[in-house]
């Protein structure tokens, strides 16, 4: 960008499915980054923190696929690369992960610490019953694993901020979701929430009396209750 900030999205695709997900959302190709891929990689970012003082800020986005699958061979070393050459020029490192959430455990939330990753997004297919029903770990429910390791992670760092993307379609917007989001009222402002269209219905919906009338009820609700709320209806980039 002109204002010296460098974006760099780093898409580790997986080569298996982490969670039984009941809609497509997208193809994506099998594999992830190859360690070849990664040297070639390491011997060209280092030219962008030497052009004579114009990078003033690093941002880091690990993206696609599972990123937290391979994160000790992966994200967590080329943080830590990306960090020290930072931290050695001068420039601002910002590091932040697009995940399921479901891998977020104890261990990898003290390396997030280490690599300040701090900025994590994660998605939630509707309320708790909506979204069991559709993605789960071998059968089993993921909800509330992934909220639970969205609270570990906010507790065990005081500055970490989680923005749940909620997806949701005329049947699941309907639920009451101020009463499965069990976050303490204390972590609640450090919790950014994003309500996104499933984008197989968009085009059929978007003019749904319904679907606008729970959509507003769910936002002022959860809005209430201390969460912060962004009433937007495209995938942006948040940080």
């Amino acid at each position: 960008n002109n204002d010296g900030t460098w974006h760099l999205t780093l898409k580790s695709y997986t080569k298996i499915v982490i969670l039984d997900v009941g809609i497509v959302m997208k193809k994506h190709p099998k594999g992830y980054m190859q360690p070849e891929t990664v040297k070639r990689n390491k011997s060209v970012w280092p030219l962008i923190f030497l052009k004579k003082g114009d990078t003033k800020t690093f941002v880091f986005l690990g993206f696609g696929g599972e990123p937290l699958l391979y994160f000790e061979k992966i994200i967590y070393p080329l943080s830590i690369f990306i960090k020290q050459l930072a931290e050695e020029h001068h420039v601002k490192f910002s590091n932040s992960i697009t995940t399921n959430g479901f891998f977020l455990t104890g261990s990898v939330i003290e390396k997030c610490k280490t690599i300040d990753l701090k900025k994590i997004q994660i998605t939630l297919d509707g309320d708790k019953e909506s979204h069991d029903k559709i993605r789960n770990q071998g059968g089993k429910p993921s909800f509330d694993k992934i909220l639970q390791n969205s609270i570990a992670l906010c507790n065990s760092c005081s500055d970490a901020v989680i923005k749940l993307r909620i997806n949701y379609n005329t049947d699941n917007i309907q639920h009451d979701l101020v009463s499965t989001c069990e976050i303490p009222e204390n972590l609640r402002s450090r919790f950014f929430i994003q309500f996104q269209r499933i984008w197989q219905t968009y085009q059929n919906e978007s003019n749904d009396e319904i679907v606008k009338r729970y959509l507003d009820e769910n936002f002022f609700k959860l809005k209430k209750e201390g969460f912060i709320c962004l009433l937007i209806q495209i995938i942006i980039i948040w940080w």
